[in-house]
């Protein structure tokens, strides 16, 4: 039964060899860690984790170098690494502490992210997006074609993510949402060699200019006639500080998963040239 091919039978018979005959469950919960079945990988360290001994120990050593040569990409690292921070023995320790120091040594701050890059529960992710209560995805986002369907529209459409996009795209936009952000849901506040200002949504970027979308109308920006060139910030909170990191993996699958085509957009308002000298009357903020 522990090599049934579905995982809650499998599973299931695991977990009660582990607690009738821990040793005797090793050699199959190591088969099963190894597998190339996200959910039965994951699983199986959880239920190693429990386990004591010195051959689990060493297993777990190995499989966190490997992990560490691999940057954190797996399927089943958050549970390797969970499962194995409450393990006593030292070399178990040391191991663990290698891999987060050569992580922090990385350059690019999303490696410490590869653990949720790959092995999350689409459907999962589905019910985060839903209704998750600190990142309100549905606020400011929807995952459909039709223009009403529940969701937002401060931040990009989801539909069709995946098709356009892989995980690592999908990933870093979720915990570094201003490493890359999509053309009109950048905010931008840009100053005028004549001190004057304007800020909005930046709706497009050429080499001489910036449109920039002011409550719906959108201005065409010379950058001849700006101050300097300001960077541009995302609207949406990075989710590294609401979600944990199965969580931001889950999202990842379900994002992923979403590999319709969209309908083409229809175009947006036609820029309007900016004229500084002569600027138009702007909306006043609330």
């Amino acid at each position: 039964m522990a090599t049934d091919p579905a995982n809650e039978v499998a599973l299931s018979a695991l977990t009660g060899l582990s607690k009738s005959d821990p040793q005797g469950a090793i050699a199959p919960l190591q088969t099963a860690a190894e597998s190339k079945n996200a959910e039965r990988s994951q699983k199986a360290w959880t239920i190693l984790a429990t386990i004591p001994g010195k051959e689990v120990d060493a297993f777990f050593v190995k499989h966190i170098t490997a992990l560490q040569a691999a940057a954190g990409k797996s399927a089943a690292a958050i549970e390797l690494l969970e499962g194995a921070k409450t393990r006593k023995d030292p070399a178990v320790a040391a191991a663990v502490a290698a891999f987060d120091k050569a992580i922090a040594a990385n350059a690019d701050p999303l490696t410490k992210w590869n653990i949720a890059l790959e092995g999350g529960d689409a459907k999962n992710g589905f019910s985060l997006f839903s209704s998750h209560p600190a990142g309100q995805c549905m606020r400011c986002h929807r995952a459909s074609d039709d223009s009403h369907a529940a969701g937002g529209e401060a931040g990009p459409n989801l539909f069709g993510m995946g098709k356009r996009h892989d995980n690592h795209y999908i990933l870093e936009s979720i915990v570094l949402p201003s490493a890359k952000i999509a053309p009109g849901f950048g905010v931008v506040s840009v100053t005028f060699k004549d001190k004057t200002t304007l800020g909005g949504m930046l709706a497009d970027e050429a080499a001489d200019h910036l449109d920039i979308n002011v409550s719906g109308k959108v201005y065409r920006v010379k950058k001849a006639d700006l101050a300097e060139i300001p960077p541009v910030a995302s609207a949406m909170p990075p989710m590294e500080y609401l979600l944990k990191p199965a969580e931001v993996r889950d999202l990842v699958a379900w994002i992923s998963s979403l590999q319709k085509e969209p309908k083409a957009k229809k175009a947006g308002p036609k820029p309007i040239p900016y004229d500084t000298k002569n600027p138009p009357a702007l909306p006043k903020a609330n």
